[in-house]
């Protein structure tokens, strides 16, 4: 005896337990209720269920089922997870069902990375160089009660149906995947990254090669995202992210703070002509010119819209143009040049060959999202047995695939030129056509 505990029989009490005052002897943080009868079953059984509260360790203890700790109804800690690693290196959590209790899961799994002891495994990367990781040496699960139902409730109701919630918990990650769209706003850009950046921690802690490849690909389904993105998040997991930078000639300039998107609407406003002779270039590779579906970010696409009605029809001021727009695009458009002015300008002679570059490298991402999304709908067809639409969409996904492969073609010739300096005639602004 260590201290005691009180629960409220109000339903509506607040607080909902009592504790002793903490005490040398007496610390929620470091104790497990009913840890001293559950030890031997926990060893017996190798797994540790944890829930919250005191009435869900008597009321499982009673129905038979010894192996069940709470973490007094506070998160669960370090000091904790260790002490009942002791016992075990499998654990199952089984917290109220609700918002709440699916956040408290969430953090007793990141908690758990922290506390508990890893070790070193050897990993051949694709170099064939030895290397030596972190993984987790213990395995978590989620058990899933059906709405409304505590364990204590649960147990009395029927004890049947929690032996199957035990029997049928989940790994983890999979609990994590569901979990995200509760927690990030999948739609989103912003929602995406923090999405794969919270799972990635969890995806670089597993052993098996399979079961990474597995959730990886689970994951690019969820959040439509290229399977090739989540790796290299995945890959940076503890450690600085290395980025040999490419020849200048063949990527935007990282200066002035703008992306690709940016880089190129920026040329193309500060250099009226060059998107016709861009259209010419395309037009030569037999490729469908610029257009406003190349651009993923919505007000980058409005803007190279209305910029093309604007040559069509005013001619290429643009100083004339922001003015014409409204405020949120106006200023968007003075932002991205005047971080255009702080960037480094392209030599003349190479100005239509690193725009064309950049242009067909937009045309590039543009296709890899489109490519990823026929491929996650030709799987859903599958799933859902709709043989004539896998079919159907298979037959696109190999179309695109062989446009990607020619666009590559020419994104090479570009960088060679950029490269090696072919002039031919037929300048912007005096300078020569690559």
């Amino acid at each position: 005896m260590v201290g005691f505990g009180a629960r409220t029989l109000d339903p509506k009490g607040v607080p909902k337990y009592v504790n002793s005052p903490s005490t040398p002897l007496f610390d929620k943080s470091h104790i497990l209720f009913g840890l001293d009868m559950a030890k031997e079953a926990i060893r017996s059984q190798d797994i540790a269920i944890i829930v919250e509260g005191y009435f869900d360790v008597i009321q499982a203890h009673q129905a038979g089922f010894r192996n069940v700790v709470a973490s007094m109804g506070t998160a669960l800690t370090e000091a904790q997870l260790r002490k009942l690693a002791r016992y075990t290196k499998r654990f199952a959590l089984a917290l109220d069902p609700d918002v709440a209790g699916s956040e408290a899961t969430l953090r007793a799994i990141q908690t758990a990375g922290e506390a508990l002891e890893k070790e070193l495994e050897p990993v051949i990367n694709p170099r064939g160089m030895l290397r030596f990781e972190e993984r987790l040496k213990a395995e978590f699960l989620v058990i899933t009660l059906p709405p409304g139902k505590d364990p204590d409730a649960l147990i009395r109701e029927s004890p049947e149906t929690w032996q199957r919630a035990v029997s049928e918990a989940s790994p983890m990650l999979e609990f994590y995947l569901k979990a995200l769209t509760r927690r990030f706003d999948l739609a989103s850009p912003r929602g995406k990254v923090e999405a794969v950046r919270a799972v990635a921690p969890l995806l670089r802690e597993l052993r098996s090669e399979v079961e990474r490849d597995h959730y990886i690909h689970k994951l690019a389904r969820l959040v439509r995202v290229d399977e090739v993105a989540i790796r290299r998040e995945v890959a940076s997991v503890r450690r600085p992210r290395k980025r040999s930078p490419a020849p200048a000639q063949a990527s935007a300039p990282a200066g002035g703070g703008l992306g690709l998107e940016e880089y190129t609407l920026g040329l193309l406003l500060r250099h009226p002509r060059l998107l016709p002779t861009i259209a010419e270039r395309m037009s030569s590779m037999e490729m469908e010119p610029l257009n406003d579906r190349d651009f993923a970010e919505p007000a980058n696409r409005e803007i190279f819209s209305r910029w093309q009605h604007h040559l069509t029809v005013d001619g290429g001021d643009a100083g004339g143009f922001a003015e014409s727009l409204e405020q949120p695009l106006r200023d968007r458009v003075h932002e991205i040049l005047n971080k255009l002015d702080r960037a480094p300008e392209p030599p003349v002679e190479k100005l239509v060959g690193q725009t064309l570059h950049c242009v067909l490298r937009l045309r590039e991402q543009n296709l890899r999202r489109f490519l990823q999304e026929l491929r996650f709908l030709q799987e859903d067809a599958a799933e859902r047995g709709e043989r004539d639409g896998a079919s159907y969409y298979a037959d696109l996904v190999r179309g695109y695939a062989r446009q990607l492969a020619e666009l590559h073609r020419h994104l090479a010739q570009v960088a060679r030129e950029l490269t090696g300096l072919h002039p031919s005639s037929g300048g912007v602004d005096g300078g020569t056509t690559l």
